[in-house]
């Protein structure tokens, strides 16, 4: 296929990095680059209406399956771009967004935040509010996967 048909499709962005390393900025620039789109974040299932956060580790599976449903309806609507602003350290955790992209005839992008990579698990901590423990963080950098193309994904 080729790029210019590619250009013509909407696009699904996938953010990927720890907390703290620029994710929601990138995907802010993302979205203003467009002039619309939507960003969707398994965070803002933990929000009030005042955007303060209140975790809560039991309900991470049902916050995950919500961001899904919110994807699919935004990707079923054709919203172009959808982005979607979670940490997605391991390829199996992007695979329903590839698969629902793909599903709908979207042109999926990978966007990894760099300062997971630049800076250190501590500044990363000190930059997201010391929400997500430090040894989470450093686990999590840990088991970042890279990611070249879609076809990682899928076979995950």
């Amino acid at each position: 296929m080729s790029k210019g048909r590619r250009w013509n499709r909407p696009h699904l962005y996938i953010m990927r990095g720890l907390p703290g390393s620029g994710k929601s900025r990138i995907a802010r620039t993302i979205q203003e680059k467009y002039g619309k789109g939507v960003i969707l974040s398994t965070d803002d299932y933990f929000r009030d209406e005042h955007w303060i956060m209140h975790f809560n580790r039991r309900k991470l599976s049902e916050a995950h399956q919500w961001n899904r449903s919110r994807a699919f309806c935004q990707l079923k609507n054709r919203t172009n771009p959808v982005i979607i602003d979670n940490t997605n350290i391991r390829r199996w955790e992007m695979k329903p967004y590839v698969e629902m992209g793909l599903r709908f005839r979207y042109h999926i992008r990978f966007r990894d935040a760099w300062d997971t990579w630049k800076c250190s698990t501590e500044e990363l901590y000190r930059r997201n509010n010391y929400v997500v423990p430090l040894p989470v963080m450093e686990n999590m950098k840990r088991r970042f996967e890279k990611v070249r193309n879609i076809y990682d994904v899928l076979n995950s």
